[in-house]
């Protein structure tokens, strides 16, 4: 993650830095992306650079967790302003629906995230993953709980395997919505998709 340097640099300079680190990450994808475009495009020297990140890996936890992960957290909780009186079903559609939302505002990170799921470094993939999903796994499972409490979840399920169930879902339909992206958020195939889901979620495989 970034040096203090970075925080310490103007706004105008930092948000230069992340638009060029996008563009690169977007164009060349996380394995041939290259410090020395990013330099060049921002006009910093080289050796700047590197007192702002470590190296690539540095800018690309960055990039990923903060940047696209922080963005698309606040479409989330945008979505969530009133979770204490949804049901716990519809709290997941929303999630998923702010998630469409999001892809289809920043298309680029999108793809970038996505690029992020096929990245070889499995170390580096391996330690942004463990970041992330420690964070979802917290709230689902508080939440979860939360809901076996109320009545609302049968208290034989085991809130891990369906906090990773949904988190697993989520990632899987992020992936096909960017390979499908002629597709919008108002297209009514995306939205059945996300509602079939919610529906398995919420009724199960049993027949009636």
């Amino acid at each position: 993650m970034p040096f203090q340097t970075f925080y310490n640099l103007p706004e105008d300079k930092r948000k230069l830095i992340i638009e060029a680190s996008l563009d690169e990450f977007y164009d060349y994808g996380y394995q041939k992306a290259n410090i020395s475009r990013i330099v060049e495009k921002t006009n910093i020297a080289r050796g700047s650079f590197y007192q702002y990140f470590k190296d690539k890996q540095d800018l690309y936890r960055y990039i990923i967790i903060e940047v696209i992960g922080n963005l698309k957290h606040s479409y989330a909780n945008n979505e969530l302003k009133d979770i204490e009186t949804m049901q716990f079903a519809n709290i997941i559609r929303e999630l998923f629906m702010s998630g469409i939302k999001f892809y289809c505002d920043y298309p680029k990170m999108a793809n970038i995230a996505v690029d992020f799921t096929r990245i070889r470094d499995l170390k580096l993939k391996s330690e942004i993953l463990g970041y992330s999903s420690s964070k979802n796994s917290d709230f689902f499972i508080n939440l979860i709980e939360e809901r076996k409490k109320k009545g609302e979840i049968n208290k034989a399920i085991d809130s891990k395997v369906l906090s990773h169930l949904i988190t697993t879902l989520s990632i899987s339909f992020s992936d096909y919505f960017v390979e499908e992206s002629s597709q919008d958020f108002h297209d009514h195939k995306l939205i059945d998709i996300v509602d079939n889901m919610i529906f398995i979620i919420k009724n199960g495989l049993a027949s009636e």
